[in-house]
């Protein structure tokens, strides 16, 4: 066999070596690139949570707690009372143009409201769906009673058209 022979078997061997080379390499590659089918989304709705009553002494140390005694309507200068409250009956005062002394604070309710519309959503707000703890206060004035809703920081709200709860 001569020389020339040889490389010619060579060269061949090179070319089919390549050809299955490239070959290869394009099924892995291929292969890589199958989808694969997506997990199916688990959608796990959370139940309906009435606001619940906490059965528990405000403490002093809550800063947006308050004794019983505080709870009384008070005047500007007067005792010290809950934000919450204080908030809630000049709120009321004001919209019924009467004196803070005339507004009586019936109860106030630690709540956990089920999101942050504080129980009093309205109609085309979208709210965060949180556990929301707060307080309900019941207010009355000239014999009417008002039901004001709030969070622990600074929202206050009349709610005159409460979710169930």
């Amino acid at each position: 066999m001569d020389l020339g022979a040889k490389w010619a078997e060579i060269d061949e061997l090179k070319s089919s070596l390549a050809a299955g080379l490239a070959l290869s390499m394009m099924s892995m590659l291929l292969a890589g690139c199958q989808p694969t089918a997506p997990e199916p989304a688990v959608v796990e709705t959370a139940p309906w949570v009435a606001p619940t009553k906490i059965v528990e002494a405000m403490s002093e140390t809550d800063p947006y707690s308050s004794t019983e005694s505080s709870l009384k309507p008070t005047t500007n200068g007067g005792a010290d009372v809950n934000p919450q409250v204080e908030k809630a009956i000049d709120d009321l005062a004001s919209r019924q143009g009467a004196d803070q002394s005339e507004v009586a604070v019936e109860t106030v309710e630690r709540v956990e409201w089920r999101d942050s519309s504080l129980g009093c959503p309205q109609t085309g707000i979208m709210y965060a769906q949180v556990i929301t703890p707060g307080y309900r206060i019941i207010l009355r004035l000239d014999g009417v009673r008002y039901t004001y809703h709030a969070d622990l920081a600074r929202r206050v709200t009349l709610c005159e058209n409460p979710s169930p709860t």
